[in-house]
């Protein structure tokens, strides 16, 4: 009899214990009401999870009315919801703008700027506005580590050449040059320094990898302005210079030369 018993009493824990789980379905969303592919739910502290489908819902089986669902994406935060009873939760996911690193555009495809921190060199626009050289390839002088610009001649205008960590070859030794993605050759001393929006340097494999043995000697990406579409934007840019020796001589006039003859 006393067997009996405990096998009743066992009977009603599992029924309740089955009574007590409770399927949780919903939908995640983004901040524009796109849904969620992929979107990794759990219960905390448990090891049952799912993930969202196609059309980013869920289902998912929970122990009790006071369980917590996990909602973790990548690039957005991760959100701890209790459930409270509730058999349809709806979740809206909100970007997490703090832990999106930076992004370098590296050829046909991109890196994290803080993998190649080091081994890019960016002189933007408001660089270049504040330089007024002759020759666009002198904007890189001083402002990109390891990379040296020597003028070939003293003559104004004239182009320079660009090394970038020392002469890599015996042979062809100047870096690869892509401007708005097309490869072009003999420098960028064609270029008008009021039409560039920036350009960068990728001196090392880390960035260069992408464009293979012709990148060897470094790459220099070139990236032009371009049009706005949502407003209209005009810019104008000019440069003043003077000329006068720091201190006039005292010389003779036309009567005193004579006389001195």
């Amino acid at each position: 009899m006393q067997q009996k018993y405990i096998l009743f009493f066992c009977f009603l824990l599992s029924a309740f214990a089955m009574n007590a789980q409770i399927k949780v379905s919903g939908t995640v969303i983004e901040t524009d009401n796109e849904p969620l592919i992929g979107v990794t739910i759990f219960e905390k502290g448990e090891a049952n999870g799912t993930s969202t489908d196609l059309d980013g819902k869920y289902e998912l089986t929970v122990k009790d009315a006071d369980a917590v669902l996990v909602f973790s994406y990548t690039g957005f935060s991760t959100s701890e919801i209790p459930v409270n009873g509730q058999t349809l939760l709806d979740v809206n996911l909100e970007e997490d703008v703090a832990n999106l690193d930076e992004v370098i555009v590296v050829g046909y495809g991109t890196q994290k700027k803080k993998v190649v921190t080091a081994a890019i060199a960016k002189v933007s626009a408001e660089d270049l506005n504040d330089m007024p050289v002759l020759n666009i390839e002198n904007s890189l002088q001083g402002r990109a580590a390891g990379v040296r610009v020597t003028s070939g001649s003293g003559q104004p205008g004239d182009g320079g050449t660009i090394r970038i960590r020392g002469s890599a070859t015996l042979g062809d030794s100047n870096p690869l040059v892509i401007v708005d993605g097309v490869i072009v050759g003999g420098g960028i001393d064609y270029l008008n320094q009021g039409d560039i929006e920036s350009i960068e340097v990728l001196k090392d494999a880390a960035s260069a990898g992408i464009y293979g043995a012709r990148g060897s000697n470094g790459v220099i990406l070139v990236t032009t302005k371009s049009g706005r579409t949502d407003r209209m934007e005009v810019g104008y840019h000019s440069y003043l210079g003077t000329q006068a020796p720091s201190r006039k001589l005292a010389v003779l006039n036309a009567t005193e030369y004579a006389t001195l003859l």
